[in-house]
């Protein structure tokens, strides 16, 4: 099943142990946290600080009459270089800022305000506001011939000796099998077969 993984060959090394059997229980995903709707990028937000804490360390982000905008705190976060990106997305009902750490299940973040009028952009929120989670850091997990393996990635190469898997999407329950033997007959075939009769008809 294409739409769940895909194998490939990584170069330099000869694959074994094929076939093997594969299900995919969960993808690995960043956090991602989504702030109010503000009218417009160029909206004030608040001054003041805010800390991230990721993984890396603990990082200030100032906002003050320089940089008082979505525009500037998206700048102030990216700046800071902490391994969390900030967006702006504008649709019809308005402008939000868009934070996306990195994959993997100790990639968590949080970020807090001690003074200021910055609460909007707290995360986890408090009683004053704070952002939105749209999905929580994990890791991706794989059962391989029985083996349950976790990782951080949605890309695998320490599963199968010489294959890199891709994860795409989860499917609990679902077996797959990965095999160095060409399948005597693919869609491909079949919708060709039937083009061919079809056009000979």
């Amino acid at each position: 099943d294409g739409g769940v993984a895909t194998a490939s060959f990584i170069d330099g090394k000869t694959p074994s142990g094929l076939p093997v059997t594969m299900e995919v229980k969960q993808l690995a995903s960043e956090q991602r946290l989504l702030s109010r709707t503000f009218a417009s990028s160029g909206d004030a937000v608040g001054t003041g600080t805010l800390t991230l804490a990721t993984s890396k360390g603990s990082f200030d982000i100032t906002i003050d009459s320089t940089n008082d905008s979505l525009t500037g705190l998206r700048d102030a976060i990216n700046n800071a270089e902490t391994g969390v990106t900030a967006r702006i997305m504008t649709d019809n009902r308005g402008t939000r800022l868009v934070l996306e750490g990195t994959k993997g299940a100790d990639q968590g973040y949080t970020i807090t305000t001690t003074a200021g009028s910055l609460e909007d952009f707290t995360y986890p929120p408090g009683s004053n506001g704070g952002m939105s989670e749209l999905s929580a850091a994990s890791d991706s997990i794989v059962v391989v011939n029985g083996v349950e393996l976790v990782n951080s990635s949605n890309q695998i190469e320490n599963a199968i000796e010489g294959v890199r898997l891709n994860l795409l999407a989860a499917k609990p329950g679902e077996s797959l099998t990965i095999s160095s033997d060409k399948p005597k007959a693919t869609t491909r075939d079949l919708v060709t077969e039937f083009i061919d009769a079809f056009n000979t008809l």
